[in-house]
């Protein structure tokens, strides 16, 4: 037994259902095991572990369609210390069947789950558990996926070899990560945003294509994430509630990869547009360095824009809290060349460094801390803030508050006359609608010298 050549199936299920009749933890011993199917039925209460992610582990074996399979509905169940390899079977390796019951209140921690044909860690059905330094890699199907809920918290997670279409991290309800990392991407696909392209993580339900996953709109916290190498999505949103927080999380495409997105949504989402709120955050493009002979591979943004939301809010607290864009070979922040939807030009807002970004769709940049840089409130107390542009604006369709930033050659000429000398900041917006009559929908921003 555990010799990683003889099927292991009977003797093993013998013990789950041994410890599970009687309230035992079980303890599986160093060894290779070969199984076509494990399951642990209403097993509440129960502890599965092993000698570590190295020393035990369980083999799929051929037809198997998932190596270890949680039925029945359980609560304060842990599983810790052993591996999955699933590469011989054809299915997944850690499966939540969620029939009839649910899965909460419980933990899993220290697996190494690999090799899958499908998924490698699914917890449908699952609305409250830990999940603690479980490393999924190289699995055909979704690496770790879950329903999610108020209760799910991940911590120290790795994902890494994700297919094309899939996701490292998957979940339909809320969920907080903290300090997880991966993803390298096995391939590195072309093709439009939001089509077949894997991604590091993607949140919410997706109604036409995945039938389990349909109609869920998370709240998600990550902390100290490192969204690393990917070809083509970071995190998208599919659905999204009323509040997404990301802080200190780092993202860093594939060296040499072409338009990418860090963060993207772009389906329903609950009130109108993604409302995320990052502080903190870093955005890095890794090139392919020249050689002698060769030039640079430089790395891009789809359409010049790491951030894509579709009539979406980001919260000013923040991408204005000092969130770092980066272009790896030079090691310095860059400004993303703005078009229609950009930061302030004013690098300064208080005691905080905005580095200049741009969104595409229609954003607002809501509650700059209390800052009030001339916007009237917009619908709730929010201030709106758009590109700089030559002129003040002659066509459009514009919401009270809204400020556009002057930027013509004459910014910073002195106007007046003395006594009431200024400079033209830009313009102000005082009315909702399509029209731009100068002093009826939109005042100059005007700031005194003193003189």
């Amino acid at each position: 037994m555990g010799d990683g050549r003889s099927d292991d199936t009977t003797r093993l299920q013998q013990a789950i259902n041994y410890c599970i009749a009687n309230g035992r933890p079980l303890f599986i011993p160093t060894g290779s095991y070969i199984t076509t199917g494990l399951t642990l039925n209403n097993a509440s209460g129960i502890t599965v572990f092993g000698a570590g992610t190295n020393q035990t582990k369980l083999l799929a074996g051929a037809g198997c369609t998932a190596v270890l399979t949680i039925s029945g509905g359980a609560n304060h169940l842990t599983l810790h210390d052993f591996g999955v390899d699933g590469s011989a079977g054809s299915g997944q390796g850690i499966l939540f069947s969620g029939a009839p019951g649910f899965l909460y209140l419980s933990q899993f921690y220290n697996l190494n789950i690999f090799g899958c044909k499908s998924h490698g860690l699914n917890l449908t059905s699952a609305f409250s558990y830990i999940l603690t330094n479980v490393t999924a890699v190289n699995n055909e199907g979704d690496q770790i996926r879950g329903w999610g809920g108020p209760g799910v918290y991940l911590e120290g997670c790795n994902v890494g070899g994700v297919s094309e279409g899939r996701s490292g991290f998957r979940f339909l309800g809320d969920c907080t990560l903290v300090a997880c990392n991966g993803l390298y991407e096995r391939t590195n696909p072309g093709g439009t945003i939001g089509g077949t392209d894997g991604a590091w993580a993607k949140f919410g339900g997706d109604n036409s294509a995945e039938s389990d996953f349909q109609y869920g709109y998370p709240s998600v916290t990550l902390i100290g994430c490192n969204v690393e190498s990917f070809s083509r999505i970071g995190i998208q949103f599919i659905q999204a509630h009323a509040f997404c927080s990301f802080e200190r999380v780092s993202f860093l495409t594939r060296a040499g990869a072409r338009d990418t997105v860090a963060v993207y949504e772009n389906g329903d989402v609950a009130g109108g547009g993604l409302p995320l709120h990052m502080k903190h955050c870093s955005f890095t493009l890794v090139s392919i360095p020249g050689t002698a002979t060769t030039a640079a591979i430089p790395s891009t943004w789809a359409d010049g824009l790491p951030l894509h939301t579709n009539n979406g809010r980001v919260a000013g607290e923040n991408l204005g809290g000092q969130n770092r864009f980066y272009d790896e070979s030079s090691k310095i922040p860059y400004d993303i060349a703005g078009s229609d939807y950009q930061s302030p030009i004013d690098n300064r807002i208080g005691s905080w460094k905005l580095v200049p970004y741009r969104l595409k769709g229609n954003v607002q940049v809501d509650n700059l801390g209390g800052y009030f840089m001339g916007g009237q409130p917009n619908g709730g107390g929010s201030y709106s803030f758009f590109t700089g542009r030559p002129a003040m604006p002659s066509t459009g369709n514009w919401k009270r508050g809204d400020v556009v930033w002057n930027v013509g050659d004459a910014a910073g000429d002195v106007l007046g006359s003395p006594g009431s000398i200024y400079t033209l900041l830009g313009w102000r917006r005082v009315t909702t609608g399509n029209t731009n009559t100068p002093g009826t929908d939109w005042v100059e921003l005007r700031a005194l010298t003193g003189n």
